[in-house]
């Protein structure tokens, strides 16, 4: 089995940035649940599996197709190239999903309006896969939902559910007569509206809530109403979208 390479080492490194990612896009995961994940559901988008000895036995990966990809990684090559706390024993290159937004014309859909937090995109992405929702619309200031952090929270999902990089304005033109939802707190109670069997939600960004560029599409609003003894002013993206969406897909 061959080492890592100087090269593939600054591959590694450049593929530390985001501009850097979505140029060739191409993405780094960790550790062994993720990597045995991708390995399941998307074997052609790997480029190259770098693991330690001792999980080469292990898991099971060795197969002939595989077998070509693996790179025998050192306790100082995941030290140079992890994100993680700790050894993940486990890191592979693959390719971003290319999915076809022209073909949408059914299901539940959330659009993501400047979401930053890097924890809360990827517990959307793991909700999302879930509940079933068909795809994710990621607006301008979003994170990258290939940030090492999203792709560890989202625990898979990122790979179970279709994304897209879009303004709402762009998404609308594919998505003609479809309803366009977003939660605020001047919204209708989202326990008592009658949701629609498909459409677009859209959710803002923490601490500043939906921009005033996609306000102007958003046709109707609600809101989760608090508890009777509430003692916070607000949710975190991440719990507001499970709650929507549970809401959403036990009416349809």
């Amino acid at each position: 089995m061959i080492t890592l390479s100087k090269g593939k080492s600054k591959y590694l490194r450049s593929l530390r940035r985001r501009k850097i990612r979505h140029q060739v896009k191409s993405f780094v995961l960790e550790g062994e649940k993720m990597c045995l994940e991708l390995i399941k559901r998307h074997p052609d988008q790997i480029e190259f599996i770098l693991i330690a000895e001792s999980l080469i036995k292990t898991l099971d990966i060795d197969t002939v197709f595989l077998s070509e990809k693996l790179i025998l990684g050192t306790t100082e090559d995941f030290k140079e190239h992890t994100a993680m706390d700790h050894n993940p024993g486990i890191l592979m290159v693959a390719k971003m999903p290319d999915w076809d937004f022209t073909k949408t014309d059914k299901g539940k859909w959330i659009y993501l309006d400047g979401i930053q937090d890097p924890g809360n995109l990827g517990t959307i992405f793991r909700t999302a896969a879930w509940f079933g929702i068909e795809g994710i619309i990621i607006g301008p200031g979003s994170v990258d939902p290939y940030n090492p952090k999203v792709i560890q929270s989202s625990m898979g999902g990122l790979f179970q559910v279709q994304h897209h990089y879009l303004s709402l304005e762009a998404a609308k033109e594919k998505l003609v007569d479809w309803p366009i939802m977003g939660l605020d707190m001047q919204g209708a109670n989202i326990q008592t509206v009658q949701m629609p069997e498909r459409g677009v939600l859209v959710l803002g960004a923490e601490g500043k809530g939906v921009s005033e560029e996609v306000r102007n599409v958003v046709k109707n609003w609600w809101h989760i109403p608090k508890g009777n003894n509430a003692k916070m002013e607000s949710l975190n993206a991440g719990v507001a979208v499970a709650i929507a969406i549970d809401r959403w897909t036990q009416q349809s």
